[in-house]
Formats: structure tokens, sequence, C-alpha cells
């Protein structure tokens, strides 16, 4: 029973770890480059889930939160949407950019 509660703990350690890179927003401003608002989609992981970015500006913010916090960064698979992924999706979107400034309430 006592090694069924341990696994457990650490799947959920392991878990919560991995989505830490999910987090929608970069901790600082370092991290939050001006992205143009083309849509050149991009698959990219980061050995633990992939994601979809907008574009190669955005999937670089997104891995500057990642090595700010000591985080496994996201690689390059290809142009376009994911085909046929062999790894889970991340649960959170990856950073996207603002909308423009007459969409803004």
């Amino acid at each position: 029973m006592k090694l069924l509660a341990f696994l457990l703990l650490s799947l959920y350690i392991f878990y919560v770890k991995s989505e830490a890179c999910d987090k929608p927003e970069p901790d600082t401003d370092y991290c939050l480059r001006v992205c143009y608002k083309t849509n050149n989609t991009v698959c990219a992981n980061n050995g633990i889930c992939y994601s979809h970015f907008y574009n190669m500006c955005v999937l670089s913010n997104k891995n500057c939160h990642c090595i700010e916090h000591k985080l496994p960064v996201f690689k390059f698979i290809s142009k376009g949407p994911c085909v046929n992924p062999t790894l889970r999706r991340c649960l959170n979107p990856p950073v996207t950019p603002p909308p423009p400034a007459s969409s803004r309430g």
C-alpha cells in the first residue's frame, strides 16, 4: 500500500513539473518579444508534450520562459500543425500575440 501511494505521488509530481512550461504567459518582459501576427504555424515538442505555435517568434518567447525556469525547451519539428505526434498535446496553449489595438476593449 505504501508503495502504491509512493508511485502515485511520484507520478503526480512528475506531471505537475512537466506542465510548468505550459504557462500561457512568460514571467518577465525580457521574454515577451513583440511578434508580428503572421500565421506561420509551427509544430514543436519539449520531449514531454507537443504544441502548435502561431509562428517562430511565439516559439522563441516560450523557450525564453522555459530557459529562465530551467525547464525543457521546445524544439521545432515542422512547419504547419503537428501531424501524427508521438507525444501527448500540452494542456495549456502557448503564448499567442496580443490582439490588434482596434479589437481591445
